[in-house]
Order: C-alpha cells, then sequence, then structure tokens
C-alpha cells in the first residue's frame, strides 16, 4: 500500500505531515490540487486515479484504468473542479467527471513524452507540449460534441 502524504510547511508546526492519504497499490507518479482546494487527485504506477478529499483524506472517486500498461504521468484539473485531466504512457489522454469517475472524452495523443498539461483559464482548451517541441491546444468544445 502507498500513501500520499500533505505537509504543511510553516514556521509553526516545523514542516510535519499534516495528513496521509492511503490507498493508491503502486507508486505515485503524480498529484494535483483541485482549483478549489477541495479535493486532490493522484495517480502513478496503478491501474486507478484516486480523488481524495483535501481536508480529511477520505478517498471519495476512485477511476479504473483500462488500457494496458496504465501508468499516469500527468494529471491536472479543469478550472471548475469538476473535470480530471490524465495522460498514461500509452498516449491515451483522459478527461474524467471527478463526481463520478466517468469517462467524458477519451483521445489518443500520439506522444508518450507528455508528463504536464494544462486547462485554459475558461476550460474550453487544453494545452499539452509534444516530443517534437510543440505544444497541441485541444478544443474540448469540439471534442465533446
Amino acid at each position: 500500500m502507498f500513501t500520499v502524504s500533505l505537509s504543511g510547511i510553516s514556521e509553526t508546526d516545523g514542516g510535519k505531515v499534516a495528513l496521509t492519504y492511503k490507498g493508491q497499490k503502486a507508486p505515485l507518479w503524480c498529484v494535483a490540487w483541485s482549483p478549489d482546494g477541495k479535493r486532490l487527485a493522484s495517480s502513478g504506477y496503478d491501474e486507478s486515479i484516486k480523488i481524495w478529499e483535501a481536508e480529511t483524506g477520505k478517498d471519495v472517486v476512485s477511476i479504473k484504468k483500462t488500457w494496458k500498461n496504465p501508468t499516469t504521468n500527468a494529471l491536472t484539473w479543469s478550472p471548475d473542479s469538476k473535470r480530471v485531466a490524465s495522460f498514461s504512457w500509452q498516449e491515451k489522454l483522459m478527461i474524467y467527471d471527478a463526481e463520478k469517475g466517468d469517462v467524458v472524452l477519451a483521445l489518443n495523443a500520439k506522444t508518450n513524452t507528455m508528463h504536464k498539461m494544462s486547462f485554459s483559464p475558461d476550460g474550453k482548451h487544453l494545452a499539452c507540449p509534444w516530443g517534437d517541441g510543440s505544444v497541441h491546444i485541444w478544443d474540448m468544445m469540439a471534442q465533446e460534441k
């Protein structure tokens, strides 16, 4: 069992671990706070993405990844905290409903070098760095139709 630990670093508490989230079954590769600060998403070498209640560490959503070699190497939240985007070594760019864990959008990214991605402030676009030195901008509104 692997854990996600949340450390509050300040002069008053000496940088002690404030909370530990337990439940991932393999080493973690990435974590991301929701923009509203209420949840944390984590994933890595196992077959799931966990969404945790930030204040309590409670596992509130567990998303099962179903493709071969499901290692997640990038996670990000939409600005409204309603969706989580993940990218895997298998060139899968997935957008999930953060409340239910349902797949909203599945894209074949055709790169395996992505380690970071970012939604636009309005959530309508997703920027992804490519291995060839370019940045691809996905139109989320057009993809969902």
